[in-house]
């Protein structure tokens, strides 16, 4: 396992750990120790520094939060000698504004490359980015937001090329090609991301 810490700009300090048991990359907050992002060995750095800046606003208030929460709770330990409990704090989206946004993505990329869909709907999953059903009504997870922008892409044209071809055959690969260059190798590097469970308000 590898440690380092580096200072990233409108962002501050932040824990990079390259963990050879890791196969996803997971982004954290502590209270204590603050950001840290471990990631599996070979993992671009463009990648990870993608995944912190989409999560800066969320980051920023965490930290502001748990500075504060810091203060009052070194002032009552210096009056009776209590322990800072030491907490874990999840980054939390709101499902609406990512539902949104994703949405609007979504229509665009349909009208622009002529590829319609019926209904759209999101899910929040464990194991799958997304599904287009026979009637080409397309299911995403709402974890999606989270990945860098050009893979929220591939996912996006991925399912809208299912409702013009229903399977992974040469010709699905070579029409997807087509309008996105470059989607094998977007979904090879997929798999280092992982969905997680995530707590949306």
């Amino acid at each position: 396992m590898k440690k380092s810490i580096r200072i990233i700009k409108d962002i501050g300090r932040v824990i990079f750990v390259e963990n050879p048991r890791n196969k996803n990359i997971n982004l954290s907050f502590h209270p204590i120790k603050g950001i840290r992002i471990s990631y599996p060995p070979g993992t671009d750095y463009k990648a990870l520094e993608d995944i912190i800046y989409r999560h800066q606003d969320q980051l920023k208030a965490l930290t502001a939060q748990y500075t504060d929460q810091n203060k009052d709770q070194n002032k009552k330990k210096d009056n009776n000698n209590d322990k800072v409990k030491e907490q874990k704090a999840a980054i939390i989206i709101k499902k609406r504004e990512a539902s949104r946004q994703i949405t609007q993505r979504m229509n665009f990329l349909s009208d622009k490359y002529n590829l319609p869909y019926n209904k759209l709907s999101f899910r929040n999953q464990k194991t799958r980015w997304g599904s287009c059903s026979y009637q080409n009504n397309i299911s995403i997870n709402i974890q999606l937001i989270l990945l860098p922008s050009k893979f929220q892409d591939y996912i996006l044209l991925h399912e809208l090329m299912h409702t013009k071809i229903k399977n992974h055959s040469k010709d699905f690969w070579n029409e997807l090609e087509k309008i996105m260059p470059g989607a094998q190798e977007y979904n090879r590097q997929l798999k280092l991301f992982h969905p997680k469970k995530i707590e949306f308000i």
